[in-house]
């Protein structure tokens, strides 16, 4: 089940920026796990960012948001 949410957020925040909100609400998971699940994605991907200011693709709302930047 590991791999398959951390499969699900790759794809939903590759050059997507999303929300923790926005996140927890598509996976139905809570910020502890989503986190979790962060750390996986970071073991195996270092392009796991966090800006601290962004857009949310989701809401549009403004504040911190995750995105992985496609490999060039």
């Amino acid at each position: 089940m590991a791999k398959e949410r951390e499969s699900f957020v790759t794809g939903l925040i590759i050059e997507r920026p999303l929300c923790m909100h926005c996140i927890t609400t598509k996976v139905t998971a809570t910020v502890a796990e989503v986190e979790m699940v962060f750390d996986g994605i970071r073991r195996k991907l270092v392009d796991l960012r966090r800006d601290e200011i962004g857009h949310c693709r989701s809401c549009r709302a403004v504040g911190t948001v995750y995105r992985i930047d496609r490999p060039r």
